[in-house]
């Protein structure tokens, strides 16, 4: 339900060429590996941070779990996946709802990770990431190959 729906974000790479962009959060290529669609970064940051990203379902939609793909490229895979993070709900794009929460999270291998919920009706999806980790530099992502909602 997320394919091809608006993303905002609290930061981003935009990096066309290396295939981080915002867009591709919603691409629905699952796997960063391929290169031309890694997915969505934020900025680099030198603290554990707090970035986030909203998935717009342009309508009012049925949800029971969100669906997040890490970076499945080699020894890169899960990196920049959230330690400690929320996931919202919202039907105005201002007020919402946590439906799911997690803290101390393992770096993920390729496979989606998957956080269900009971059903709520919602417009919007987001993911809250309160605590990065850190890359192999010592910088702070929040990076996605996909986001998916259903």
């Amino acid at each position: 339900m997320a394919a091809g729906r608006p993303v905002t974000v609290s930061s981003s790479v935009e990096n066309t060429a290396a295939g981080w962009v915002r867009a591709a959060a919603t691409d629905g290529v699952q796997n960063s590996a391929l290169g031309y669609s890694m997915g969505w970064s934020s900025a680099e940051t030198t603290a554990t941070g707090h970035e986030w990203a909203t998935v717009d379902l342009q309508g009012a939609t049925l949800l029971s779990q969100v669906r997040l793909t890490g970076r499945t490229d080699g020894s890169n895979t899960g990196l920049g996946f959230p330690v400690d993070f929320t996931v919202q709900v919202s039907d105005d794009n201002a007020h919402w709802t946590t439906v799911a929460a997690r803290t101390g999270f393992p770096r993920p291998g390729t496979a989606a990770q998957v956080f269900t919920f009971a059903p709520v009706t919602a417009r919007y999806v987001k993911v809250d990431g309160t605590r990065l980790s850190a890359d192999q530099f010592g910088a702070y992502h929040l990076q996605l190959g996909e986001i998916g909602v259903g």
